[in-house]
């Protein structure tokens, strides 16, 4: 694994575990005012419109490019698996998934469910760990050719 490749991988691994923790931080901003009584005004207002679904979107689409990123650098048949996992993930996981998800454990009628948004902000974490999974065993598949003489030592940089 070149050393441009490493920091590619390890800079999508990253970019998702602190996409997981500001969806996190967002959803939990967003979703502390029903904390307690879920029938107070403001609270049923936030379940009208949810300010923090645009973002959430936002993060979505470049965790997929992450994820995009990770599969693209990946190196070895088992760094791939996990790095195409990461994505499924991610892809699986949008605002429509988690919304039926959410309304399936809440119940009700709200336009949207308590809680919506940690599920998704679950999912990039871990797609991060995937990917950070995939990129330990690229730079091992990469020692693991320049070892057996695949590649000339000289090459690797």
């Amino acid at each position: 694994m070149t050393r441009m490749s490493s920091v590619a991988a390890w800079t999508a691994a990253i970019g998702l575990l602190l996409a997981g923790v500001m969806g996190f931080f967002t959803t939990h901003a967003t979703w502390s005012v029903c904390s307690g009584d879920q029938t107070t005004e403001r609270c049923l207002r936030t379940m009208d419109q949810p300010g923090h679904l645009a973002s959430l979107q936002v993060l979505w689409i470049g965790a997929l490019a992450l994820c995009i990123l990770a599969l693209v650098v990946a190196r070895g048949r088992a760094a791939r698996a996990l790095a195409a996992v990461a994505g499924i993930l991610v892809l699986v996981m949008n605002y429509p998934t988690e919304y039926i998800l959410w309304l399936g454990f809440a119940g009700g009628h709200w336009d949207v469910a308590p809680g919506t948004g940690y599920t998704q902000s679950l999912a990039f974490a871990l797609a991060g760990v995937l990917a950070a999974a995939a990129a330990v065993l690229s730079t091992r598949a990469g020692a693991a050719r320049v070892a057996d003489g695949a590649v000339p030592r000289e090459l690797v940089g």
